[in-house]
């Protein structure tokens, strides 16, 4: 930031080659390099966990991760960039219910905590899991169109705080109910990769 206002310009590259010199430049460029090959290994293993835990699919993962690098490739070349910043916004106001949901059920509500706890002295998961609980897909919306539309104080912790407080609400009123039931014994009996498939 110094270098930039000392210059006043904010080209990166130009910074650093009058600065520093093309070393800083190559080794800027090559822990870019390392860095987004992380986040595609890892947006690869991501999407082939999801698809075969919540759809049952499995899926190529050298597949599935040249799909993520062209599809991220696509949207840089598209300027997406530009729109960074937004982004996270809208990720700092959808992320935060999830953990006031998860700390709100296992410290308040405890609606699906005694499944854990009877079975965590043998070191096991609960043979039965719900599946869905529609409600607090409901909670989530409601917790992030919170935080998002009120622009007064720090956003996240309305939809941090505003989850918790819904979901504690939704307990109360007995709107809990779960869809489905996931048998999780079975899929640890059959070992399922989760994501590993070649």
């Amino acid at each position: 930031v110094l270098i930039a206002l000392a210059y006043e310009s904010s080209d990166l590259i130009a910074l650093m080659r009058s600065s520093v010199g093309w070393g800083a430049i190559i080794i800027v460029v090559a822990g870019e390099l390392v860095i987004n090959a992380t986040n595609l290994y890892g947006t690869g293993l991501a999407v082939v966990a999801f698809c075969d835990t919540a759809l049952g699919l499995q899926m190529p993962r050298r597949s599935v991760t040249l799909a993520c690098g062209i599809l991220g490739s696509a949207l840089g070349a598209a300027g997406l960039l530009s729109h960074f910043v937004d982004f996270l916004i809208v990720l700092s106001v959808t992320f935060p219910p999830i953990a006031g949901i998860l700390l709100c059920e296992y410290c308040c509500v405890r609606r699906f905590r005694n499944d854990l706890d009877s079975t965590r002295k043998l070191g096991v998961l609960p043979s039965e899991a719900a599946t869905c609980v529609p409600t607090t897909l409901v909670v989530w919306l409601a917790a992030s169109l919170l935080g998002h539309f009120i622009k007064v104080g720090i956003p996240c912790l309305y939809s941090f705080f505003g989850a918790a407080i819904l979901y504690a609400f939704a307990a109360w009123c007995g709107a809990l109910r779960s869809c489905g039931i996931t048998h999780t014994e079975r899929m640890v009996k059959a070992g399922k990769p989760c994501g590993i498939a070649q």
